[in-house]
């Protein structure tokens, strides 16, 4: 494969001034068209100058070509053309040509193809820069006619020019770039495959390939998904955001249905859980429209974790059902298994571990056998909250540990700062409170850092449970109010429930109970509205403790809900 990149190289190199420097006679831009086209294959474009895209389409694997047949170009002595002299007179007298072309047709061409450009209106240099490239056009035209088996087609080009038309030369030139892009549409091609070959494994050498594959052809949509999909996991953002916005330009209704999703995903991380629905409402209508069942599995599932996210456990169910029925119709693997992971968290949230347990293995199963290393990295975290609420702690430090190591592989920081987050609540749950801080930080700078709301207020409120602990009640109320103003903010219900049942424990060890029966009975009410049964059972007997006993000096504190 690098032999191909060399060759296409030397293929530029040998035509490359046949190309500019006929655009330059036939449209007056050719100088700064040659320079892009060198560009494109001497100096990649600046990653930063890139556009920067859990559902996605999966990216489409390209088959190579068989190889291109390109002549090579060699220089020749007899059509060498001297430099250029500048000196104070008309521009007639600037261009001296030091060594004839050798065919009298050349020099003919090539007095007629300057004498026009006196009459621009543009700088000495300028003029002198174009008519350098005329020249260097008929010494390639020669070079060419020498080596063709059509010598006459290249006589007769040039006797057109002498004469002031350049059609001939300029269907030399159509053949010239026809080679020339097929060349180009190959490289791109074959920068994608290698993208591919790393997708899985390694973020910077897939984001290398597939930004040179978008450089080269910006037509591909598959090029900009998959580049897309890169930049979310390495938590550029902004820069994913930026390549599904491209992709929506694109006339193809499906490569837009697919942008509208993934731009779903961005907005959902940000928090912007509206915007988030909007957009996977409208992928779902253009995939439903175009009978593009995958797809709409896809935006099930999409907004069924937008459900789940607000506590709506029943609806967000109702969706995943959905997606799962298509994607087992249609033998979706991949699919099958995001969904029996995303059922698994809702059984979690509702109390039913083991059968949490049951859906996450079976998704763990599928990654395994799909090598799916960021869905195995998912399904390993989740047994291990799973293991952490049933207190085998260190169980649930061996699953958070293998996760970890997937996701740092990947450079997946959303990945990352999820089990920073988890190994934290053992920290914390063993005790070990300079651990737990150190590693909730660690979490919280990567959410900060994406614009991932729900990750900031889980951070928040974890960091405002070590504080109470150690008995700084107004550091953890200020984080508690952090984190409940993020979740009313999405309509968060069991975030918002976790943090009124927090500022209900710091109201209770204050002796505010008044106070600390508000928020209780709130916390209460919205974990009933979600079915969320462990937490239910842990406010229930507080607030019957202090009702009985609000006339009582002693009062009963449990402090510690969850940090979401």
């Amino acid at each position: 494969m690098e032999d191909f990149f060399v060759q296409i190289e030397a293929f530029i190199r040998e035509y490359i001034g046949l190309i500019t420097v006929l655009v330059a006679v036939f449209s007056g831009i050719g100088i700064v068209f040659g320079k892009w086209l060198i560009s494109i294959f001497r100096k990649p474009v600046p990653k930063e100058e890139l556009p920067p895209s859990p559902a996605s389409t999966s990216t489409i694997t390209y088959s190579s070509q068989g190889d291109q047949q390109v002549t090579n170009i060699s220089p020749s002595d007899n059509a060498k053309v001297e430099d250029v002299h500048v000196g104070d007179n008309k521009l007639a007298d600037i261009i001296v040509i030091q060594n004839t072309f050798g065919d009298p047709k050349a020099e003919a061409a090539s007095q007629a193809l300057a004498k026009p450009v006196e009459s621009l209106a543009l700088s000495d240099t300028e003029k002198t820069d174009i008519i350098r490239s005329q020249q260097a056009t008929i010494a390639r035209l020669v070079e060419q006619k020498s080596t063709s088996m059509e010598p006459d087609k290249y006589d007769s080009a040039l006797a057109a020019l002498a004469k002031g038309d350049p059609s001939l030369a300029d269907k030399l030139l159509d053949e010239a770039l026809a080679d020339f892009e097929k060349e180009i549409m190959k490289a791109a091609e074959l920068y994608r495959e290698k993208g591919a070959l790393w997708f899985a494994n390694d973020t910077s050498k897939a984001l290398t390939n597939y930004q040179r594959a978008v450089e080269l052809a910006p037509d591909s949509m598959d090029g900009w998904n998959s580049l897309g999909h890169l930049y979310q996991r390495a938590g550029t953002l902004d820069k994913a955001e930026k390549v599904y916005l491209t992709m929506l330009d694109d006339g193809d209704q499906k490569y837009q249905a697919v942008a509208y999703g993934n731009l779903g995903v961005v907005y959902q991380t940000w928090g912007e859980l509206d915007k988030a629905v909007t957009h996977y409402e409208k992928a779902l209508a253009i995939f439903e429209a175009l009978g593009l069942q995958p797809g709409m599995a896809n935006q099930y599932g999409n907004l069924g974790i937008v459900y789940q996210i607000r506590g709506g456990l029943d609806q967000a169910v109702a969706y995943y059902d959905k997606a799962l029925a298509i994607f087992e119709a249609l033998g979706l693997q991949a699919g099958m298994a995001k969904v029996y992971g995303n059922l698994g968290s809702t059984y979690q949230t509702r109390g039913e571990r083991d059968k949490a347990v049951k859906f996450h293995e079976k998704a763990l199963a599928i990654d395994k056998k799909l090598g799916h290393q960021e869905g195995m990295a998912n399904q390993y975290g989740n047994l291990g909250n799973v293991y952490q609420t049933r207190g085998e702690l260190d169980q649930a430090v061996a699953y958070y540990e293998k996760a970890l190591a997937i996701n740092e592989a990947l450079g997946r920081q959303e990945g990352m700062a999820n089990q920073y987050g988890n190994l934290g609540g053992v920290y914390q749950t063993r005790g070990e409170l300079d651990q737990a801080v150190t590693h909730y930080e660690k979490a919280l700078a990567i959410f900060e850092k994406l614009g991932h709301q729900e990750g900031m207020a889980n951070q928040y409120g974890n960091l405002g449970i070590v504080y109470q602990t150690r008995g700084e009640l107004d550091q953890a109320v200020a984080y508690y109010e952090k984190a409940l103003a993020i979740n009313e903010a999405l309509g968060r219900q069991e975030g918002m429930a976790n943090q009124y049942g927090n500022l209900g424990s710091v109201s209770q060890t204050r002796g505010e109970l008044d106070q600390a029966v508000t928020y209780y009975e709130k916390a209460l009410a919205l974990f009933e509205t979600i079915g969320a049964a462990p937490q239910i059972e842990q406010v229930k007997p507080l607030l019957a403790i202090i009702k009985e006993e609000q006339a009582s000096a002693l009062v009963v504190t449990e402090p510690g809900f969850e940090g979401g």
